[in-house]
């Protein structure tokens, strides 16, 4: 996760650790692409045997694959005032979007995962935070326990759902009263 919104009404998450190779590969692509539009408009094609029309078809290309990868939305909308959780996805715009009631969840999970890192025997800890009743609906997950506490805090304060923590081993139950 990102990013917690700062306003109380609506909670927004923004899920997925930012990735530094894949901002950086945008970044690269957009740069390319600028410097590929760029060329096509000031260099004088007429001394260069290459088509121009080439390099403004390549420029476009980096532009817009920069633009996406450096822009994907992955979102948890979480809006008392109209009572549903919205989640968002999608690259620069929304192509999916779900919408569930709020009164679908009853408690607040925070569990203890362990995952394989791609491409690599590594296993790494995460801990995930969830909305629970009906369906689980995946709110942060991060690869400290702090920022997870965090989250859970912020989540009790605005739901006012109990939370099931079960990262020690054994499934704590704690109640609003604890968190305010």
């Amino acid at each position: 996760m990102k990013q917690v919104s700062s306003s109380q009404d609506p909670l927004i998450f923004t899920l997925g650790e930012p990735r530094l190779n894949l901002v950086a590969m945008g970044a690269i692509f957009f740069i390319l692409g600028s410097l590929s539009v760029g060329g096509y408009v000031v260099i004088d094609f007429s001394q260069i045997d290459s088509p121009p029309e080439f390099t403004l078809v390549v420029g476009i290309i980096f532009l817009i694959l920069g633009t996406s990868i450096a822009a994907s939305l992955n979102q948890v909308r979480v809006d008392k005032a109209t009572g549903y959780v919205e989640t968002i996805r999608g690259v620069i715009v929304p192509f999916q979007r779900k919408t569930l009631p709020l009164s679908d969840f009853n408690k607040i999970t925070l569990t203890r995962d362990k995952r394989q890192v791609r491409k690599s025997r590594k296993v790494e800890v995460l801990f995930v935070v969830r909305l629970d009743g009906k369906q689980p609906l995946l709110c942060c997950e991060f690869k400290q326990f702090e920022q997870a506490q965090f989250c859970v805090e912020k989540l009790v304060s605005y739901l006012r759902l109990p939370v099931e923590d079960s990262t020690s081993g054994a499934i704590e139950r704690r109640e609003v009263e604890e968190f305010i």
